[in-house]
């Protein structure tokens, strides 16, 4: 079932459409679970990139101490989330965007190039949770691609399923990433 789910998305990056599909609630969980499986194991490759990274730059949430880790936690599980969602995604349905502004023909035209953008942006925008020395700008990419893939995969929910369920998505990765990715750090020898 996972590698119907990647078809779907590869299908989906390829020439991407605005158009649903058709599933009952339980499915649509299924389906969001099975994409967040293939996403996690992306980035589980990216992982050894990601702590060199780590021992390059700063986190911003490590460089401001203001903050508790609980509200860090609820600000990236439940707040960013749909912010971001909200920006990045909300307007990737042509129901949403008055036909005044721009025909379907338009759109379906155009449509391609909001779902890479979109996508390139999020990723991109995460880089400002970081501080660089002169030496790890050449590592950007180990903290765009993983972020990038996501943003693609959010966008996939988003269009095929619905927003809702991209917001669900995303509380569930930033989730994994603040409850698991700091023990799989702790696993890795120094």
């Amino acid at each position: 079932m996972v590698l119907k789910v990647i078809y779907e998305l590869v299908k989906f990056l390829k020439k991407p459409d605005d158009s649903r599909i058709q599933l009952t609630p339980k499915e649509k969980i299924y389906f969001l679970l099975r994409l967040f499986v293939f996403n996690a194991v992306i980035f589980l490759a990216f992982l050894p990139l990601l702590v060199l990274v780590a021992e390059e730059t700063e986190s911003e949430f490590k460089r401001n101490t203001d903050y508790t880790e609980a509200i860090v936690a609820i600000g990236a599980i439940l707040v960013m989330p749909v912010v971001e969602e909200f920006i990045f995604r909300y307007f990737l349905r042509y129901d949403r965007i008055n036909p005044k502004l721009i025909s379907l023909k338009k759109w379906n035209a155009v449509f391609p190039w909001l779902v890479y953008f979109s996508a390139i942006t999020f990723g991109a925008i995460h880089l400002f949770n970081f501080s660089f020395s002169s030496n790890s700008w050449l590592l950007l990419p180990a903290l765009v691609v993983p972020q990038f893939i996501t943003g693609l995969v959010i966008t996939f929910l988003r269009v095929r399923l619905n927003f809702y369920y991209g917001i669900l998505y995303h509380m569930l990765w930033n989730f994994s990433f603040f409850m698991v990715i700091p023990f799989l750090v702790d696993l890795i020898p120094e």
